[in-house]
C-alpha cells in the first residue's frame, strides 16, 4: 500500500493512504481536518501502448523444419475475435497488443513449441 504525507494546519505530519484521496479527515493528534489529496493517475490508450512498444514483425518461421502444429497454432484476439497467429503479440488486423503466450500456457496447451522462439 502506499502512502501520501499530509501536513495538517497543526504542523503534524500524517501519512495517510491514497485510497483516502479525496476524503477530510481528522488529524488523529489535534483533530484539526486535514483534506487528502487525489492521486492523478495517467491512462495509456492502446494507441499509446502501441507507440511504446513499437512495431512488431512476427517472428519467421523456417517452413522446412515446421511442424503442422506449430504453423497452424492460432489464438482469437481480444479485441476484434480475428485469428491471429500463437506468437503474435500485436493483431495485424486491429493492432490490439494480444501478448505473448507464457511457456506456462505452452505447457498447459500441450504445445511442442520452440522454448527459443521470439516474443516482442
Amino acid at each position: 500500500m502506499s502512502f501520501t504525507v499530509v501536513v495538517c494546519a497543526g504542523g503534524h505530519r500524517i501519512h495517510a493512504a491514497h485510497r483516502l484521496g479525496g476524503q477530510t479527515l481528522p488529524c488523529p493528534k489535534c483533530g484539526i481536518p486535514v483534506l487528502v489529496p487525489k492521486m492523478k493517475t495517467d491512462t495509456l490508450s492502446d494507441t499509446a501502448v502501441l507507440r511504446i512498444l513499437g512495431d512488431v514483425t512476427p517472428p519467421q518461421v523456417n517452413e522446412s523444419n515446421a511442424s503442422e502444429s506449430n504453423r497452424q497454432a492460432v489464438r482469437a484476439c481480444p479485441r476484434c475475435s480475428v485469428k491471429i497467429g500463437l506468437y503474435l503479440s500485436v493483431c495485424p488486423f486491429c493492432q490490439c497488443y494480444a501478448g505473448p503466450v507464457s511457456d506456462y500456457w505452452h505447457k498447459m496447451l500441450g504445445d511442442a513449441a520452440p522454448a527459443n522462439r521470439d516474443s516482442a
